[in-house]
């Protein structure tokens, strides 16, 4: 793990449980010192922005890169309860995705709907991960950090992802039974707190890099989903939907409208459109079914 933490991070609440399980790297983007707690492989400092900083991390220790099968770019204003990072470290020992992500609980201050947590589905297949707790296997950490650096904010790069995925014939995964909580709202958090003096807006830097890169901002859609329980299915298209409409019904006892949010992005803007036989031409997909077949047996 790569935290981007600074004074007002929250990560002391939840790291200690990380000991034996994950090596973490605390890069600092401002004055911070948390070398005296002890938690840390590595300790990193870099005033920047999130990515900007991860991509200094590594060009300061390229051999790291080689130490380890994944990577997890996580921000400071998120909890990681013990039983999701478990549920994440078991999933990704038995399938090695490219770049997936927990989703986030109901809770959470919220951006994109599809990261919500979806209590019908283990994970789900999707075309979009967001930049703010991503987990990259080696191989997608090379590809996608030749671009970390190309604006301050980050904004943009999830859509690059996206293409990177589409040439390989792959697809993100959001971990749906790992949440974690995001805590801090979106324009009000260290980046845009500390964001450089007469530096762009974020939206024109988003812009700007969709135009660098030949990238366009599609709405995230789903693409499939497997099941909970014990009996774990692979769902797509209205499969898929009708599974979901019911992994959303604990937002109804929320006093937002969130739980609407929810419904309006699964049935519209997310509604997975490709096919099984599509799916199957995707080698992470036939490792998926391969081992759910196993099961059955």
């Amino acid at each position: 793990m790569v935290l981007r933490a600074g004074h007002n991070s929250i990560h002391r609440s939840w790291i200690w449980t990380l000991h034996g399980l994950i090596d973490v790297t605390i890069s600092t983007y401002d004055d911070s010192d948390y070398s005296a707690d002890g938690v840390a492989r590595f300790f990193h400092q870099y005033s920047g922005g999130k990515l900007p900083g991860v991509k200094d991390f590594f060009d300061t220790h390229p051999s790291i890169i080689e130490e380890y099968d994944y990577f997890w770019l996580f921000e400071d204003d998120l909890t990681l309860p013990f039983g999701s990072l478990r549920m994440i470290l078991k999933l990704l020992a038995r399938f090695p995705f490219a770049l997936s992500a927990p989703a986030l609980t109901h809770e959470s201050i919220m951006g994109y709907m599809i990261n919500m947590m979806n209590s019908r589905f283990l994970f789900r297949g999707t075309d979009f991960v967001e930049q703010m707790m991503p987990i990259m296997s080696r191989d997608f950490l090379r590809a996608a950090m030749s671009a970390f650096n190309d604006n301050y904010s980050g904004y943009g790069q999830e859509w690059l992802w996206q293409k990177l995925l589409k040439e390989r014939r792959n697809f993100a995964v959001i971990f749906d039974l790992a949440p974690m909580t995001h805590t801090r709202p979106y324009h009000f958090g260290s980046l845009k707190m500390n964001r450089p003096s007469g530096s762009p807006d974020f939206a024109i830097e988003k812009r700007n890099f969709l135009a660098k890169h030949q990238v366009r901002d599609s709405y995230p859609r789903n693409y499939f989903g497997v099941t909970s329980g014990p009996s774990p299915r692979i769902l797509v298209q209205e499969a898929f939907v009708r599974e979901a409409l019911g992994g959303y019904e604990a937002l109804k006892a929320l006093p937002t409208n969130i739980y609407d949010d929810c419904i309006k992005n699964l049935m519209e803007l997310a509604r997975p459109t490709i096919s099984y036989d599509e799916l199957q031409t995707m080698p992470d997909f036939r490792m998926i079914e391969d081992y759910l077949q196993a099961l059955a047996w």
